[in-house]
């Protein structure tokens, strides 16, 4: 158990630094600082979960390796995944739209553009966050790629079923039973839910 207050500096300190950061390298150093001294509240983040390219899951090839997300990065993730709002197919490809409008591609026809579109919708996971990772991935990348998202959305899934198991309420054995009931057609959202809870409680 943690103390809130000693939680909350940890937070202010990286914020700060991430502005400084952001305006000078040199200060990087200081922020990794800092969201390091929060994934240690919590080390079961710390241990990793397999991801192989060899992998095929939902029509696509993972890659190799864990994302690059900190602690209260993958927590402001969960709570993106577990808001549980139902998105129809108009809606999403209308932020589809607007999200990729700048990236340059080669010409596509509007129906090919459509099916690109279908193509993340038709992904498994909440829509929320299937379009917030299309944003990380334009931003850094400026290409939009289902198997990116589809591979990004296999790690939350992943390391929130890792971290549920962690808790200490089920066995491995008692895991493996409840993943269906966990997991469900659209990711673990239960197990979302305990995960969030845990950043609230300080359960570590």
């Amino acid at each position: 158990m943690h103390s809130r207050n000693a939680l909350k500096k940890l937070r202010a300190h990286k914020k700060y630094y991430a502005k400084l950061a952001a305006e000078n390298p040199f200060y990087e150093s200081h922020l990794k600082h800092y969201a390091c001294q929060i994934a240690n509240l919590n080390p079961n983040y710390q241990v990793p979960v397999q991801m192989d390219e060899h992998e095929y899951i939902n029509d696509y090839y993972l890659y190799n390796g864990e994302p690059q997300f900190d602690y209260d990065q993958f927590i402001y993730l969960v709570k993106i995944w577990n808001r549980g709002e139902k998105m129809s197919l108009e809606k999403f490809f209308r932020h589809f739209k607007l999200l990729t409008a700048g990236i340059e591609t080669s010409p596509a026809t509007n129906i090919e553009y459509m099916n690109f579109a279908v193509a993340f919708w038709r992904l498994p996971f909440p829509k929320h966050i299937i379009l917030h990772f299309i944003r990380i991935i334009r931003d850094k990348f400026n290409v939009y790629s289902a198997r990116m998202v589809n591979y990004l959305c296999v790690w939350m899934e992943r390391k929130m079923a890792q971290l549920c198991a962690s808790l200490g309420d089920e066995s491995p054995s008692r895991l493996r039973e409840s993943r269906p009931r966990l997991l469900g057609q659209r990711g673990p959202q239960n197990c979302a839910t305990i995960v969030d809870q845990m950043d609230r409680m300080q359960l570590a």
